[in-house]
């Protein structure tokens, strides 16, 4: 069997789908991958096709300087762009090798248009929270937001590319909605907000934990004090005057900081550096996790779905979006502590929170409950086992 991965070009979807597709290649069928160019190492490791397309979203890999500016109202408008440029350059792969089945990330609209020009079935891939009328992401934006110019160039846009490739109309609310069929969520249900309103047409398989590829070997500090990472993520990560507040916060204390600051921030732009703390650019998330004992993170949810299955307790301190939903759910289930809001992010109440979650054993204990299950449950194995029960059923 032909299967068909399609995503954008955006680091932390793509590591989130990996382990999906290489069981799907374990199992026997060939997988194609879509995605940006600069991520050809990492789909490749997997023992699966990579196909390049153009990616305008995250060109390099390293983040957009400016991705927080009018982002609500530009973020249709972005990902219909990524869309309407990948989407001619998988077309011409798959017109002459048709798969039996397209799944793609929830927002890479190349994959809804191909799907719907080439009319192969199609499953939607959540790397992030699952969608449906009680719970999104649209649910959200301010009144008004529709009548700015980005959004009406969006909705131009959607609809131009509706008459070349056919399919539902790419609508703002469009494009954060779920595939009517069936959708497949990498989100431990417990972490999903309303979850109890989502029928059998979603799958929560749960976070997708594999080795990847290129990841240089990673040795914590050795001098038996306690480790705290600390990183903001790899696109909304250009937060100057975060750093400074959280070095004032753990310059005191007998525990060591490693921080990934991002290729945006030069370790010289952030004042005095702590003799306690080292600044890296990026660091191999999954290693590091296995050894450290607190994280504070930006709560995307990728990076606490890894927390949790490596059973390290999280200061989240959101900045944006389904970030606070995550972190209210970290809160919720009392795996870590909570800042929200950037007038709460002070040096007292981040000493306060690390100091809590390496101190309080409850973290680690709820965190063991959960860390089983999510072992005991086989993310990969069930989320590619969904899939394919899925398309027998069609047949």
């Amino acid at each position: 069997m032909h299967i068909a991965y399609i995503s954008m070009g955006a680091v932390g979807h793509v590591l989130a789908a990996l382990p999906f597709c290489g069981e799907l290649k374990k199992m026997g069928h060939r997988v194609s991958f879509f995605t940006a160019e600069f991520l050809r190492s990492q789909v490749e490791a997997f023992g699966v096709e990579f196909y390049p397309v153009e990616s305008p979203l995250n060109k390099g890999g390293k983040g957009d300087k400016n991705a927080l500016d009018n982002l609500l109202a530009e973020l249709p408008l972005r990902f219909l762009n990524e869309g309407a440029c990948g989407v001619k350059d998988i077309i011409k792969v798959l017109e002459n090798d048709k798969p039996d089945l397209i799944v793609n990330d929830k927002m890479a609209m190349s994959g809804r248009l191909a799907a719907s020009y080439l009319n192969v079935p199609r499953i939607q891939f959540f790397t992030s929270f699952a969608a449906n009328d009680v719970f999104n992401e649209t649910l959200q934006w301010p009144e008004g937001i529709d009548e700015t110019e980005p959004r009406k160039e969006a909705l131009k846009l959607a609809e131009d590319l509706q008459k070349q490739y056919g399919g539902r109309l790419l609508t703002p609310y469009e494009m954060f909605a779920a595939n009517p069929e069936f959708n497949i969520v990498t989100v431990d249900k417990r972490f999903q907000p309303c979850a109890e309103t989502f029928g059998d047409d979603f799958f929560f398989a749960g976070p997708q934990i594999a080795v990847r590829a290129g990841e240089a070997d990673w040795e914590g500090p050795d001098n038996g004090k306690k480790t705290v990472y600390a990183s903001l993520g790899t696109v909304f990560n250009n937060q100057p005057w975060f750093w400074p507040i959280l070095f004032d916060a753990v310059k005191d204390l007998e525990i060591n900081l490693i921080c990934s600051i991002g290729s945006m921030l030069k370790p010289e732009d952030l004042g005095e550096i702590p003799a306690n703390v080292k600044l890296y650019e990026f660091l191999p998330q999954l290693k590091v996790l296995q050894c450290v004992d607190g994280f504070v993170s930006h709560a995307g949810i990728g990076s606490i779905m890894e927390a949790s299955w490596f059973g390290v307790p999280t200061v989240c301190i959101p900045q944006m979006g389904d970030q606070f939903d995550t972190a209210k759910k970290v809160v919720e289930l009392e795996t870590g502590r909570g800042i929200f809001g950037r007038e709460e992010i002070t040096s007292e109440n981040l000493k306060a929170a690390i100091l809590d979650i390496l101190e309080n054993p409850k973290y680690r204990d709820n965190l063991a409950k959960i860390q089983k299950d999510m072992h005991e449950n086989g993310g990969p194995v069930n989320a590619a086992k969904a899939a394919l029960n899925w398309l027998e059923s069609q047949k």
